[in-house]
């Protein structure tokens, strides 16, 4: 059994919103302020570790989090 999650770096974000558009859970939302666009967890405790956004992040602004911290790239 494993603990999984993700984390967001809205630096790389390019705000494409491809991640939102696989996401079944509603974890993720927009913000969109005039000058810095980006992706945040809104909704974190809904994330089921599917990484469905990870793959579909082409910017590595999603990182995976496996077991309590442990950050996996791909």
């Amino acid at each position: 059994m494993y603990t999984a999650h993700i984390m967001i770096d809205s630096s790389l974000c390019k705000a494409c919103w491809k991640c939102l558009q696989v996401c079944k859970n509603d974890v993720l939302a927009k913000v969109n302020l005039p000058f810095h666009k980006h992706i945040k967890i809104t909704r974190g405790n809904n994330c089921t570790g599917c990484f469905l956004c990870t793959a579909e992040c082409n910017f590595g602004a999603i990182t995976k989090i496996i077991d309590g911290g442990k950050k996996l790239r791909e």
